[in-house]
């Protein structure tokens, strides 16, 4: 401390000695230092990363690959308009946005910046060449990354023209041959991700021409084409509609046990785009009218006119009036106010039917629980009270159906009631307990019983069985036992004391147990003998070497 303060105190006279310029000038030098040393700090802790693909990428995209990153618990962030990530953890980060769907769909210009080696004094095909090799090591290395795949190994054909008499250029294809771990098997996911990570790289080339093949069995998979994928993926997608309103019909019909449900639906695969506009109303710009009227007729005749009349008379007197009216108007255009464009995606669910069975058990469970015991079963569908509880069942489950399947027509939900029997003619589930079908015994003696628990009652002799075998097996190993062991140490064994080693010149410590029971072994009383002293003689060894030498010692000296 001492000297720390003697050091601080020389520093500040040696200041109060410099101009004020002198002093503003180390201070400024002092802040670059700090700062300095500050940024190498930094950039020493900073990690040092690498992007996953070097291309410009869209706000959406971007936003897309950090989220799925984020996901799969990879380190990554935003520089510019392109993702970091570690180099070590990239390769990964390329199959899971491509599992994800998350990677541009042209991928090539990315992988090209990596595959940059070009030399000005090799020829154009042989660069051609090195690039295609690179880059098909490259994407092979990429797949090896993934958890399923052992090796990959990726060949590719570019687009390149037929040399004489034909025009059309040869598109390009590619074949990856894959070895999966062990384990793992090929499936269609695993094929699409592949063809589409491939087909991404290369320019032009198509993911249905890109082919899968399995190391192990040389078998191929591919992608179908464009025209030949609209009929599966209508097929799939009818299937998962179906499977979910499937599903949703048995969840609601939980409380029918039993019950059978079969869906179809019918699905628009077109895709339309629909445009709607609006106009105002037109506005007058000008308008004209014109009118004309005219009138015309006849005065009285003069007197004297008419034969043998003396008076002027006023019958013969006419008159008419013409009227015409013309009218003209002139209206803006009118605004438009409203433009509505309208996309109908695919695979648009048009129409869903169901086809629904009730066990004729539930409903006879349910006249059971509310009346009783029916007097006369075979004549139970005459009974009023039987129709009245019918109809009320199969219209409720109608109603369920077509909330579900969002329709208001009751054709196209269709219930019936089948008649689940036995074979020996007896009604299944009396009455709907927990879910299950219970089956009735066809009578109710012994052979309802055996054919209710017969497998569980054969399972049951079978370990019977088993454990009498075993007891007999021990049994018979002990009796061997005894039968080999010596008189004296039979009678010590039975009076429960230890077993000891008898030596000519006294015991020497107290014998290990030896194997078990059960281990059979064809040997006379002698080798036996021997080799239960030969394993006692080794344990003893590695315990106690001064205790075993001693006993040798002794044996020896016996023998002389």
């Amino acid at each position: 401390m001492d000297y720390l303060k003697r050091t601080v105190d020389q520093i500040a006279r040696q200041l109060d000695v410099l101009g004020r310029s002198q002093k503003i000038a180390i201070a400024l030098s002092a802040v670059i230092v700090a700062g300095s040393l500050i940024w190498l700090v930094n950039y020493s802790t900073a990690p040092v990363r690498v992007p996953v693909l070097d291309q410009s990428m869209s706000l959406d995209q971007i936003d897309a690959a950090l989220t799925e990153l984020r996901n799969q618990k990879i380190d990554a962030e935003k520089i510019g308009s392109r993702v970091y990530v570690n180099p070590e953890d990239r390769d990964k980060a390329l199959l899971a946005l491509n599992s994800a769907d998350a990677l541009p769909k042209d991928t090539s210009i990315g992988f090209a910046e990596y595959m940059a080696d070009d030399d000005p004094f090799r020829p154009a095909d042989e660069n051609k060449w090195r690039r295609q090799v690179a880059l098909a090591t490259e994407l092979g290395r990429v797949l090896e990354s993934g958890d399923d795949v052992l090796s990959a190994r990726v060949l590719f054909q570019d687009k390149s023209k037929r040399r004489i008499g034909a025009a059309a250029s040869i598109s390009p294809s590619a074949s990856v041959q894959l070895k999966l771990k062990p384990g793992r098997a090929f499936d269609r996911q695993l094929v699409a991700g592949v063809c589409r990570f491939i087909s991404g790289a290369v320019p032009g080339l198509e993911p249905h021409n890109v082919t899968v093949v399995d190391a192990a069995t040389m078998r191929p998979f591919s992608l179908s084409s464009p025209e030949e994928a609209l009929g599966e993926e209508l097929l799939d997608q009818r299937k998962q509609n179906e499977h979910h309103i499937t599903e949703k019909l048995m969840a609601a019909l939980q409380s029918v046990p039993g019950v059978l449900v079969s869906v179809s639906v019918q699905l628009d695969a077109s895709r339309r785009k629909t445009q709607t506009q609006d106009f105002g109303k037109p506005g007058i710009k000008s308008e004209d009218s014109t009118e004309t009227s005219s009138d015309s007729g006849n005065g009285p005749a003069e007197a004297g006119v008419n034969a043998n009349v003396g008076v002027a008379l006023g019958g013969g007197q006419t008159k008419t009036t013409t009227r015409s009216e013309e009218s003209h108007a002139e209206y803006y255009e009118g605004q438009l106010t409203k433009v509505e464009n309208i996309e109908h995606a695919p695979f648009t669910l048009e129409r869903a039917t169901a086809s629904i069975a009730i066990p004729r058990s539930f409903l006879v469970g349910i006249h059971r629980a509310r009346y009783g015991e029916p007097a006369d079963a075979a004549k139970l569908d005459e009974d009023p009270d039987f129709a009245s509880i019918r109809d009320a069942e199969v219209a409720r489950v109608r109603s369920t159906a077509m909330n579900i399947l969002m329709s208001k027509d009751p054709a196209d939900v269709d219930v019936t009631v089948f008649y689940d029997f036995s074979p020996e003619s007896h009604e299944l589930n009396t009455f709907p307990g927990g879910g299950e079908m219970v089956m009735a015994a066809s009578d109710g003696g012994a052979g309802g019983y055996l054919r209710r628990y017969g497998m569980q009652g054969g399972v049951v002799a079978l370990a019977l069985i088993s454990f009498l075998m075993m007891a007999r097996l021990v049994r018979k190993s002990s009796d061997v036992v005894a039968a080999i062991m010596p008189p004296e140490k039979k009678a010590k064994r039975d009076e429960g004391s230890e077993e000891v080693l008898d030596v000519s010149t006294g015991p020497v410590g107290k014998a290990a147990a030896s194997d078990g029971l059960l281990i059979g072994q064809e040997v006379d009383e002698e080798t036996l003998r021997f080799t239960q002293l030969g394993d006692q003689i080794s344990n003893m060894v590695t315990t106690d070497p001064e205790t075993a030498a001693e006993l040798i010692r002794r044996w020896v000296e016996a023998d002389d």
